[in-house]
């Protein structure tokens, strides 16, 4: 469905209008906006806004904003003022993860058929790693005395257990020793990438797995004062604004500034045809940030070769609403992946994903363990989190952009087909396609980036793409300031033949690069019309949220 801006201002118009009737019977219902005033009004603002019953709930250091709760009136005039420099509101995230049925996939990554042939002496050992998610169960014996800090960031939840089990599990992916399914008898380890690496638990997502913005952006600010190397975020919500208007985008620039490193779920919307993109352009934010390592999600099939891996169905693909950045990145193993179980609403509301000991280990006794499964770009960004602990291990110096670059040169291409898969519980019939907006630059490979020396002069910024109007031929769009298409770094060596679009797409008629509506006029590089049905969405969500907190 296509909507003009003018309908959606006109629908906007109404929504708010009826707000304010309502207002006007009854207590209007209230949202939470993040406002930043521009630095010689700020105080006068904050006071205005005080003095008019908005409630000031949290101050945003890191991005120099503050929350407040206002009525739907209140926040269309802040989005008139002045003195205002941005207003948003205070989205909803949540979790990238849903239940599958295991996939031993973190093996891939590191190219061999058992824990005991990894070859790395790596083990993240000394670097610390923010978990900004659900909480992290610290007593789970495969995390034992690596929870250095937690910290709750949710109102009604402030003690940092992980109530919905979404945290421990993206822990265990990053850090999980294995200690509980190690010995005689095993016949599988289920480990972390960095068995030694400590962890920051920074819990933003209630019993439900739901936070809000504000939440995670304190969590930023607080990782950074406790000296994170690395932050993993496998959580997000739809795109609404541009990345530069985008508070969670800007607190996790603020941290790549500091030298962080930022990983960050794509997002699980590729089956996602609502608006005919066929999953095109559904990067959730903050994945969105053009800085940030944004991980999509691979079906490894149960197999250590990288031969049968195809992406998974699910995984968000790009470019990014607003701005066509190249989104993911990579991908990594993110399907049916087992991890830590913390026993919470995940695992008591899906029983038949806890993993019975017989599925590691030489018995016919169905016994528990555990352990859990899940599946999603939540289970692969916490491999290339890990991933970044063991090559900043190696080498402390190195610098998030460094890192990025050397993760995306060294991944493991994809071969240049389409196919389709089908998924057996619904039958129903999903199209894939590997290319640069689906696959990103390929599929983690751990060994081959501990061993690059790739050194960068600029910074490795996710390139854009543009399409010509005329042709209707979608390239890169070269940067002064970054370093892809730079001599000697071509855009085929990080995305492979993939990224050859010459005098037309690479893909002639094929679905995608044909007339699907995703290179039409719709949101990609028309007026954004999916990002306008999805803000009175958005709306709508916040008023319902009214007194969450």
């Amino acid at each position: 469905m296509k909507t003009s801006n003018r309908t959606l201002h006109i629908s906007l118009g109404l929504l708010l209008a009826g707000f304010t009737a309502n207002a006007q019977e009854s207590q209007a219902p209230l949202i939470d906006v993040i406002v930043r005033f521009k630095q010689q009004t700020g105080r006068q603002g904050h006071q205005q806004l005080t003095s008019r019953g908005a409630r000031h709930k949290a101050d945003l250091n890191l991005i120099d904003a503050t929350v407040y709760q206002v009525t739907p009136q209140e926040f269309e005039a802040l989005k008139k003022n002045p003195q205002v420099d941005m207003v948003e509101p205070d989205r909803e995230v949540s979790a990238t993860a849903f239940v599958g049925a295991p996939d031993f996939g973190w093996l891939t990554a590191f190219q061999v058929s058992k824990a005991s042939d990894v070859s790395t002496k790596y083990t993240g050992k000394g670097v610390n790693v923010a978990v900004i998610d659900s909480g992290i169960t610290g007593e789970h014996p495969d995390l034992k005395g690596r929870v250095t800090f937690s910290k709750s960031f949710v109102p009604l939840e402030t003690v940092p257990l992980d109530s919905y089990g979404h945290g421990t599990h993206v822990a265990g992916l990053i850090a999980g020793s294995g200690a509980s399914s190690t010995g005689t008898g095993y016949t599988y380890t289920v480990r972390g990438i960095a068995p030694g690496a400590n962890l920051l638990n920074l819990k933003v997502l209630d019993k439900n797995g739901a936070g809000k913005d504000s939440y995670v952006i304190a969590a930023i600010e607080e990782a950074i004062a406790q000296k994170a190397d690395v932050i993993n975020i496998s959580l997000g919500h739809p795109v609404y604004v541009p990345a530069a208007n985008d508070p969670m985008c800007q607190a996790v620039a603020k941290a790549w500034a500091q030298g962080i490193v930022v990983v960050v779920s794509a997002g699980n919307e590729g089956r996602n045809n609502n608006f005919g993109t066929h999953g095109y352009s559904t990067i959730s934010s903050p994945g969105n940030s053009p800085k940030v390592i944004t991980v999509g999600a691979a079906n490894t099939r149960s197999t250590i070769s990288r031969a049968d891996d195809r992406i998974a169905s699910y995984s968000s693909k790009g470019p990014t609403l607003y701005d066509h950045t190249v989104k993911p990145d990579l991908v990594a193993p993110g399907n049916r992946v087992l991890s830590l179980i913390s026993l919470s609403t995940l695992e008591f509301g899906n029983l038949s994903n806890v993993v019975p000991l017989s599925a590691i280990y030489n018995t016919s006794l169905l016994l528990p363990t555990v352990y859990f499964q899940l599946s999603g770009t939540s289970m692969a960004a916490p491999m290339v989190a890990g991933a970044a602990a063991l090559m900043l291990e190696k080498n402390g110096t190195l610098s998030p952009d460094v890192i990025k670059a050397r993760l995306m040169y060294t991944a493991n291409k994809f071969p240049a087909t389409t196919y389709t898969i089908t998924e057996p519980t619904t039958n129903e019939s999903f199209l894939v396609q590997n290319d640069v907006f689906t696959t990103g630059a390929g599929m983690l490979d751990i060994p081959e980036a501990l061993s690059s020396n790739l050194t960068l002069t600029k910074a490795a910024t996710s390139p854009k793409v543009t399409k010509n109007t005329k042709t209707g031929v979608v390239s890169f769009t070269k940067s002064k300031m970054a370093v892809w298409g730079d001599s000697g770094t071509d855009f085929s060596d990080v995305w492979g033949g993939m990224a050859v679009w010459g005098d037309m797409a690479v893909w002639g008629d094929m679905a995608v690069w044909g007339d699907m509506a995703v290179w039409g006029d719709m949101a990609v590089w028309g007026d954004a019309s999916v990002a306008g049905e999805a803000l009175q969405s958005d709306i709508t969500k916040l008023v319902a949220l009214n007194g969450e907190n």
